[in-house]
């Protein structure tokens, strides 16, 4: 996977938010379901936000968008 923009995005809405939804994701970014999942998903990857409950929202786990930023950072760094 590949970190974009968007993920560092939609990682910092996230984390000052501490709400983590697809509608919310797609909402603010203006981007398709589709897109918005896959990047809850990468975000879940890198312990971001925990993993999918249904219909709920996502637990945010890192509520500092400035750590979140750095957790993609390493991981862009790294190749992951």
């Amino acid at each position: 996977m590949k970190l974009t923009d968007l993920h560092f995005h939609a990682a910092e809405l996230v984390s000052s938010t501490q709400f983590g939804s697809r509608p919310m994701l797609q909402r603010r970014l203006r981007i398709g379901a589709g897109l918005a999942e896959q990047i809850l998903i990468d975000l879940a990857e890198h312990g971001i936000v925990g993993c999918s409950r249904h219909s709920q929202h996502r637990d945010v786990l890192v509520t500092d968008p400035q750590r979140a930023h750095a957790i993609l950072t390493d991981a862009q760094k790294a190749g992951r």
